[in-house]
């Protein structure tokens, strides 16, 4: 750690920081000469300047909390919500069936057949892309999924895919939102800096506030 670091993170520097402007603010500007009042209306404001620099940067620790607590409530809706809909959503049983003619069979039977393996191979086919994007919580791709093409209009089928892809979009939102809470707890470069130089900011702005006391008494 370089001593800069270890200066701005130690308590007795950034308490050394205050009485030394205090002290050599109340030997310059009250001891040893007479300041104007422009002098005091401008370093008054350099001084507020400081302080609130300082005090804002406490706001960096309020802001991750939140980012915090919404990121670990999102990430427990999503490995609550969606692992059982992709299970229930991903069930072969359901559609890997072969029907059984009979004289009341409609006569697209053999059709409706083929769609039903269709679905059945593109719940195979995407079954485990699908639960690997869960497992890492990564957005699923719609454009790598291929959709199959149904000869007939089966309402069956068509509400199963309609859910299905509504269930990817829901998922993909909170997967988004779970990704800016995550990177909302991360601190850019400016705000690193801003936060690592804070408290000295908000001693400076203290101790000058020590010499406007001594000023007026």
């Amino acid at each position: 750690m370089l001593l800069v670091e270890k200066l701005l993170i130690s308590p007795c520097f950034l308490l050394g920081t205050l009485l030394f402007i205090a002290f050599f603010g109340w030997l310059f500007s009250v001891r040893l000469f007479k300041p104007s009042d422009k002098f005091w209306r401008t370093s008054n404001f350099i001084g507020l300047l400081f302080t609130c620099l300082g005090i804002f940067g406490v706001t960096k620790d309020s802001r991750q909390i939140f980012y915090e607590r919404e990121y670990y409530q999102n990430k427990l809706r999503i490995e609550g919500n969606y692992r059982w809909r992709f299970i229930s959503n991903l069930n072969e049983d359901i559609y890997c069936r072969e029907f059984i003619e009979t004289e009341y069979s409609p006569s697209n039977l053999s059709t409706m057949q083929e769609d039903y393996n269709k679905t059945c191979q593109w719940i195979k086919d995407n079954k485990r892309y699908f639960f690997e994007c869960y497992s890492k919580q990564e957005p699923i791709i719609i454009d790598s999924i291929i959709n199959p093409k149904l000869q007939v209009s089966d309402q069956i089928l068509e509400q199963y895919f309609k859910e299905m892809y509504q269930c990817i979009a829901e998922y993909n939102d909170d997967i988004a939102k779970l990704r800016e809470y995550e990177q909302g707890q991360q601190p850019n470069i400016f705000e690193l800096l801003y936060i690592i130089f804070s408290p000295f900011f908000l001693a400076i702005g203290l101790g000058w506030e020590f010499v406007k006391f001594f000023a007026k008494r």
